[in-house]
């Protein structure tokens, strides 16, 4: 037989993931319902469907150039809350007209509105965002810590706009001002 001094395990040739830091993204075609291997449809714990939308670094003098990443999103309150704030950022004045089309407590993932943000004039495709990218640990696989989107923004930022953004767990958030230090003034009498 072929290939019989293959290894029974290990780790595929070749596969890249996006460093840690900040990348330019532009989302790719291909925003669409999650599947598993045997083609059921990916759900979490409460059932809420998976969402995935394809991006890819696109910045030609970054050293992941081309390198994907699937956003995973559920269809739930908290991943409406994402695809929001991601959508804003990439795109606010396509954002601005859906919203004005789609008034009232309507989701993004109602399928009239989705498939206006997978294609069409209001399409994700197409648009960048900054997307900062941060090592997790992964407990079921130490050696193969998650990745995880940790900060966003607008694809307009400026070096000094990225840096001034924490990224903590919880994204996009600026620091805090530093605050001017009080140095000791000798004033005349």
């Amino acid at each position: 037989m072929k290939f019989t001094e293959e290894p029974g395990k290990g780790k595929a040739e070749g596969f890249k993931k996006v460093s840690t830091g900040w990348h330019k993204m532009t989302f790719q075609e291909g925003i669409k319902v999650l599947t598993k291997a045997d083609g059921e449809t990916s759900v979490n714990a409460d059932g809420d469907v998976a969402w995935k939308f394809p991006a890819k670094v696109s910045d030609e003098n970054d050293q992941d150039y081309d390198i994907g990443y699937d956003v995973i999103l559920h269809a739930n309150d908290v991943g409406e809350k994402w695809l929001v704030r991601y959508y804003k950022a990439a795109a606010l004045a396509k954002f601005e007209k859906l919203e004005k089309k789609y008034p009232g407590d309507r989701s993004f993932f109602e399928t009239e509105i989705i498939e206006k943000v997978m294609a069409g004039q209001a399409q994700l495709v197409g648009e960048s965002i900054y997307f900062k990218f941060a090592e997790r640990p992964n407990k079921k696989d130490k050696d193969n810590p998650y990745l995880n989107i940790v900060a966003w923004a607008p694809p307009n930022s400026t070096p000094a706009d990225l840096e001034a953004i924490s990224g903590g767990d919880k994204g996009g958030v600026k620091k805090e001002a530093a605050k001017p230090k009080q140095e000791d003034i000798d004033e005349p009498f």
